[in-house]
């Protein structure tokens, strides 16, 4: 049973009922600063936790196909996915961006490192050589190699040339695949030294270009092992390096041409024809060289995407 309330309880109720509009607006005013208690109240959205980046790129900065830590090179800067993003990483998969990466022509040579993520790209300075291409938190591939190894000419030893390679800055070269199914990509060379205690250069950036072995019709073969083959190819390839490997007792030999062609074709031809005369030996095997009766035969060597890049792994992992 509710008890009575007592006269001075209702005159209490009544003074708050009959409290001036000032009150009563400040009231609401200290509820709106001091916000909803309830664990059921509606959230601001999710808190973005600033991204710290390194300027020293290793084998910890990507993990499963992505960045998940931050890169600043310099101009270049790789942040990760904000979690939950989608997972479509341009139609291709890691194995098929760590291809590419292998290919490009600013990645050629020997590497002690290289590491390969997806991640949010930016990229600050001039953007001239890139056709005024915006790069701003744009999602793309991005593989980085440094450590080049060079074979150097013999340099003086001492205390002040250790010291100098010491506080030498080194070059890192990226390659960035921001086209879907790699049709677009750019190359950053941080500002660095150049190897065997070069001079200071960088950054470069230019648009990358990818190396293929491209098919080739046999023209002719003199007697002194010289082969010139036919190449049908677009207006934007260059010869970037020929091959040739057999046998002298047998005559057999394989043969490889190689171009470098832009990652986007876009405004190349198809209609551009090339004769390159190959030598199958060495200028100091050529004379008093018998080739055999049966005369040279030559076969195709693999064609498509070619590995420029030599490193012992790409870290970074993924499917």
């Amino acid at each position: 049973m509710s008890q009575p309330i007592s006269p001075k309880a209702r005159k209490l109720h009544g003074r708050f009922l009959r409290s001036s509009p000032l009150s009563i607006t400040c009231f609401a005013m200290l509820v709106a600063a001091c916000g909803p208690t309830s664990q059921d109240s509606p959230a601001n959205g999710p808190s973005v936790t600033p991204v710290r980046y390194v300027t020293s790129p290793s084998g910890a900065d990507v993990a499963s196909g992505v960045f998940v830590k931050g890169v600043r090179l310099g101009g270049l800067s790789i942040s990760p996915m904000p979690s939950g993003s989608a997972k479509d990483h341009l139609e291709l998969t890691w194995s098929q961006a760590a291809k590419l990466f292998r290919s490009s022509t600013s990645e050629e040579g020997a590497h002690l490192n290289a590491i390969l993520g997806f991640g949010l790209v930016s990229l600050s300075g001039s953007k001239q050589a890139l056709g005024g291409l915006k790069v701003d938190h744009r999602p793309a591939w991005v593989g980085i190699a440094w450590g080049e190894i060079t074979s150097c000419p013999a340099m003086r030893t001492s205390k002040e040339s250790n010291v100098l390679k010491a506080a030498a800055k080194p070059i890192y070269s990226a390659v960035v695949i921001y086209g879907r199914g790699g049709k677009g990509a750019f190359s950053y060379d941080s500002r660095g030294q150049l190897p065997c205690g070069g001079a200071i250069s960088g950054p470069i950036i230019r648009p990358a270009r990818e190396v293929r072995s491209v098919p080739w019709i046999l023209k002719s073969i003199d007697g002194a092992g010289v082969v010139q083959v036919g190449l049908s190819t677009s207006s934007c390839g260059q010869v970037f390096s020929e091959s040739a490997s057999g046998n002298l007792k047998t005559g057999k030999f394989t043969l490889s041409v190689d171009e470098s062609l832009p990652f986007d074709p876009k405004g190349c031809s198809l209609a551009v024809s090339r004769l390159i005369s190959i030598s199958l030996l060495p200028p100091s095997r050529v004379t008093n060289t018998f080739f055999p009766s049966g005369g040279i035969v030559v076969d195709h060597g693999p064609i498509g995407t070619a590995s420029v890049l030599q490193v012992s792994e790409v870290l970074g992992g993924g499917s």
